[in-house]
Order: C-alpha cells, then structure tokens, then sequence
C-alpha cells in the first residue's frame, strides 16, 4: 500500500520521513467500509423477473417482479407499445421491434379465430432473447 501510495504522489504523513503510516490506515479504513457497503448491497439484492407477453389496451408487454413471488399475476406492468421499456434501457431497435410485434397482436389478434399463434409466439421469442442479451439485472 505504502508503494502504491509514493508511485500516486500521495503527500506522506511526515515529509521529513516520508512515512505513509496515517495514509495507510485511513485507505485500510475506507476499503474495509467499501467492502461492508459492498455486502449490504448484495444482502439487499433481489433477484427479478420479466415477463414477456402480449395484452391488450395500450400495447402492455412486458411485467417485472421478483424471482422468488410465485403468485399468479404478472407483475408489475413496465412495457407498452408507446412508452417502450420504462424501468430499463434498452437499444432503441429493441424497443421499436417489440412495439411492432406487439401492434401487430393488438391489430390482428382480436376477434380472429385464424390467428396463426404459433408465429406470432416465434416473432416474440427473438426480441425477448434480444432482451435478455442486452440486459442484466
């Protein structure tokens, strides 16, 4: 530490000396808080979940809630056609695909006994990979 300290150019404790000594200690001090705070964050860190699905009524698609609720509802509802993805950043081409599948569901699926879902679940599933490689939570 004391090297790393002389090589920074930080002033030493005494410059008659050189010594780092008080120097040493309160960078000691500060890591160990870094490290406590770094564990706090972890201990307060809850694992979420999205969930990709198509609703209508202002084009909702997406809902987040934790990994561990087991409930039945969504969750909380993060998406829609217009807004886009309002709790994360996402590319704005993801944005943009996921407006246009959803637009396409909420034009074509209502009242349609033809509806070809087994396309239109493969039309979702890519940007929700897409989704899944451009963010981590």
């Amino acid at each position: 530490m004391r090297l790393v300290l002389r090589f920074l150019n930080y002033p030493p404790d005494d410059p008659a000396t050189g010594e780092h000594s008080i120097a040493v200690n309160k960078v000691l001090d500060q890591a160990e808080l870094l490290v406590d705070f770094g564990q706090q964050m972890n201990d307060e860190y809850v694992e979420k979940t999205i969930q990709i699905m198509a609703d209508f009524g202002f084009g909702p698609y997406a809902w987040l809630k934790d990994s561990s609720d087991q409930a039945d509802y969504a969750g909380l509802k993060i998406a829609n056609r217009k807004t886009g993805i309002t709790e994360f950043r996402i590319s704005k081409k993801l944005e943009t695909d996921f407006a246009k599948w959803i637009d396409h569901f909420e034009r074509k699926a209502l009242d349609n006994p033809g509806f070809d879902w087994e396309s239109f679940h493969q039309e979702g599933i890519h940007p929700s990979m897409r989704l899944k490689q451009e963010f981590q939570f």
